[in-house]
């Protein structure tokens, strides 16, 4: 289950077969009754009860819909969205420093948010050029940007030990950076550790 943007800026709940992408289900809004409806309408208590993991965005409602009419399914909080969340950090960091520097420093931070945003494996060599060269001009973007790059391999990890392990050290890397946005980002993941955790049983 995920929330996706209609016309004039209406949230929808798109329920999908996650084994085959399938679309099953477009409800209004995202509540904990919209997803309830899944439930109660188009699924029979046998069908709800075989549920053993849901997809979902970090939205407490999708979490009590599910723990409500599957109370037995493994939540699994979507990976896209958990890095959404990491790339608004790092815009939140440009931003920052957009207006801390001034003059030609700030016209070098201007422009390059899709740059900070895209992977570094999926930049053509000219990027990667233009990504070097903003760093060595802002240490704080390049901390920002390493944090978000790395906490990609977090789901390469497929054993819980591994993942926990690996989280462990990612947090390691913010002390003494003072990067409030990443501060902001890594409680948000502490904090629903056990929905990215369940990644590794399904």
């Amino acid at each position: 289950m995920k929330s996706t943007w209609a016309r004039k800026q209406k949230l929808l709940t798109v329920a999908s077969n996650l084994e085959s992408g399938e679309p099953l289900w477009f409800g209004r809004e995202r509540k904990k009754e919209t997803l309830g409806r899944v439930f109660q309408d188009e699924l029979s208590a046998r069908q709800r009860a075989g549920i053993e993991a849901a997809c979902v965005d970090i939205w407490e409602p999708y979490r009590q819909s599910i723990e409500h009419w599957a109370p037995d399914c493994r939540i699994v909080y979507n990976k896209f969205q958990v890095m959404q969340h990491a790339n608004r950090a790092v815009d939140e960091v440009r931003r920052a420093e957009f207006f801390r520097k001034g003059g030609r420093m700030r016209g070098l931070v201007t422009g390059k948010r899709w740059l900070l945003l895209t992977r570094c494996v999926n930049q053509t060599a000219g990027k990667r050029q233009q990504l070097n060269e903003l760093s060595t001009l802002n240490r704080r973007l390049l901390k920002a940007y390493l944090l978000k790059e790395s906490l990609d391999h977090l789901w390469e990890h497929r054993y819980e030990g591994a993942m926990v392990r690996y989280f462990k050290s990612w947090m390691d890397q913010l002390r003494w950076q003072r990067l409030l946005p990443f501060q902001k980002l890594a409680e948000m993941l502490v904090d629903h550790f056990d929905g990215i955790l369940n990644y590794c049983g399904t």
